[in-house]
């Protein structure tokens, strides 16, 4: 029984390009488009550029901008505690007065440079990286743009050849009136109509340009979008993007742990060339006025009790406390008014504000450390027996139990130390409420 027409068919054009090789056929040349999209093609492509999906590539990008805010810290954090365990370690040798190091505290030094220059080189991969998400967001705000002028663009393409028709339709009504008068013969006519029409096509191809296609008009657009934003600025790319504010904060606050520096103006944080510029210099000479500006800082204007969820915005520079934000919203119809500085916001303009959150487990950290040098001090040649074993695991590859030590207070602390303390406290009593 012969196989069917269609299977015959299939296994003959198969065996005539395996014959040949594989080789594909010459197409044509290209030739550009003589007519408009038709109105069915103008409302698919209007509706690809209403209905074009970015939402989960959206979420992506500011999960990866969150992620790299938290590494750079992370790092940075790891890095600032083995400098200041090493500190601790060789201040407590030199108070014994010993001057030979340890061939634990060596080991640590050499510990401790390596890790310097890893964090190093990945601080700065970390930096391009948050670069690139911005890049790519930008890419991406630009796509729902061009897609909106190239389906304008391709609306507004008028056919050529209905403009030819016309023109000749009306040059021809004029030529039977004057038939119609007596003034030129059918003959005549005819031959006129022939060459006006050679005429005016010639005409019009020489002054209206071929109509683009939509190719054409999709990389024509994208390369527009994508000169105007690289002619911009590295201060004006990212100097006044919400995701790298977020990443330098982050970076800064992880960096300048203990010193409480400000972070710097927008215009210091890139070199001539557009490199990363991390911040240096001594800490503020007035410790008490930045730590009293935290501590309004760490407080809900809404409510007046200290920040468990930080809400801040990008319209103004107070935070409240998310719940009361939340909620004040819903009872004034999704429109309220800080209640600071009376600026307007929505519940779009707000954000969870991680560098806050990063800013109350500092001051936290910064109290435990207080307690425990308090302790060092009080604590005898008891607490050095253990400090051996705590040393141990700060050592890569090394892993030992640590004692928990007791917290206690000093009765020489400074007013800043107390000061630092009672923010903490305060931080800790209203996590339990």
């Amino acid at each position: 029984m012969p196989p069917p027409r269609l299977l015959a068919g299939s296994r003959r054009s198969a065996q005539t390009q395996n014959s040949t090789g594989g080789a594909r056929p010459t197409l044509p040349p290209y030739e550009p488009r003589s007519q408009p999209l038709n109105e069915v093609g103008k409302h698919a492509l209007s509706e690809l550029a209403r209905t074009h999906e970015t939402r989960t590539y959206n979420e992506h990008l500011t999960q990866s901008a969150s992620h790299l805010c938290d590494t750079v810290g992370a790092i940075n954090d790891i890095l600032i505690s083995r400098r200041r365990f090493l500190a601790n370690m060789t201040e407590k040798r030199e108070k014994r007065g010993e001057e030979r190091k340890s061939e634990l505290e060596s080991q640590l030094e050499e510990e401790v440079a390596s890790l310097e220059s890893d964090v190093k080189e990945l601080t700065e991969r970390a930096e391009a990286a948050i670069r690139d998400v911005i890049d790519a967001r930008a890419e991406l705000e630009d796509e729902v743009r061009v897609l909106q002028r190239v389906t304008q663009a391709a609306a507004a393409q008028q056919p050529r050849r209905e403009q030819i028709k016309t023109e000749r339709g009306s040059g021809g009504r004029r030529r039977r009136q004057q038939r119609d008068n007596g003034g030129i013969s059918d003959e005549d006519e005819e031959q006129s109509d022939e060459d006006m029409l050679d005429a005016e096509q010639q005409d019009q191809q020489e002054e209206d340009p071929p109509i683009a296609g939509l190719t054409e008009l999709l990389e024509t657009t994208r390369r527009a979008a994508r000169d105007e934003y690289d002619a911009l600025t590295v201060q004006q790319r990212y100097g006044k993007n919400n995701d790298y504010i977020s990443f330098k904060k982050t970076w800064h606050d992880s960096v300048h742990q203990d010193d409480q520096m400000p972070v710097p103006d927008v215009s210091t944080w890139f070199d001539a060339q557009g490199r990363a510029v991390q911040s240096v210099g001594p800490a503020g000479d007035d410790d008490e006025v930045v730590i009293e500006r935290e501590v309004i800082d760490f407080r809900c204007p809404l409510t007046m009790a200290l920040l468990k969820e930080p809400y801040s915005n990008r319209k103004c520079k107070h935070t409240h406390e998310k719940s009361a934000v939340l909620q004040f919203l819903r009872e004034n119809r999704g429109v309220i008014k800080c209640a600071v500085c009376t600026t307007e916001l929505r519940e779009q303009d707000f954000f969870l504000d991680e560098f806050l959150l990063r800013k109350i487990k500092r001051a936290r950290e910064a109290e435990q450390r207080q307690r425990d040098d308090d302790d060092d001090d009080e604590e005898g040649d008891e607490d050095d027996e253990d400090e051996d074993d705590a040393d141990q695991s700060i050592i890569p590859g090394r892993s030992v139990n640590v004692k928990r030590e007791r917290a206690s207070r000093g009765p020489g602390s400074s007013r800043q130390q107390q000061q630092r303390r009672r923010i903490v406290e305060d931080i800790e009593d209203g996590e339990s409420e």
